[in-house]
């Protein structure tokens, strides 16, 4: 019977050690299809959100795809010490989405900073920093604001949080 016992909590300890060591996902896992290599349509009309914002949008949709098939991601200051960004369908020159937050461009208690690795041949978008507004987990459980590395899934609407790693 302990033997029984002890050879469960072996395996069992061995199955939660795995799953703390999986290695993070990768861009290769989230491939995006075939790349759009047409030109890049013009901005679609949309509300103002300030004009360097804007300016920054209209920058960004005369760039070539850099993420997920056929969008153009792109970042700058917001605002607060904030960065935020938005996807842009270079095929229809829509705004698509905003980051899943805005994050603080510096981290004073850990001297970190923002930053942010996509692919034009992956739908995997990892952001690092702080995020300024609360966030939940992959389970929708709140977690605290402090540094930590983000793994999205964008599916060419929304952004899915999919692994998340604390500092």
């Amino acid at each position: 019977m302990l033997g029984k016992f002890l050879s469960k909590t072996l395996l069992l300890l061995c199955f939660i050690s795995a799953l703390a060591f999986a290695a993070p996902p990768s861009f290769s896992e989230y491939d995006a299809g075939t790349l759009y290599k047409g030109a890049s349509h013009p901005l679609a009309k949309i509300d103002t959100a300030g004009q360097r914002w804007d300016e920054l949008r209209n920058n960004a949709a005369k760039k070539a795809v850099n993420f997920a098939g056929h969008y153009i991601l792109f970042t700058g200051e917001c605002g607060g010490g904030s960065i935020c960004g938005e996807v842009i369908d270079a095929k229809t020159g829509e705004v698509v989405r905003s980051l899943p937050n805005a994050y603080k461009a510096d981290d004073e208690e850990t001297e970190e900073s923002f930053d942010i690795d996509f692919r034009a041949n992956s739908r995997l978008v990892v952001i690092m920093g702080v995020a300024q507004n609360r966030e939940v987990d992959a389970n929708n459980n709140k977690v605290s604001r402090k540094y930590r590395t983000r793994y999205y899934e964008f599916d060419g609407k929304e952004f899915h949080l999919v692994a998340s790693e604390d500092r």
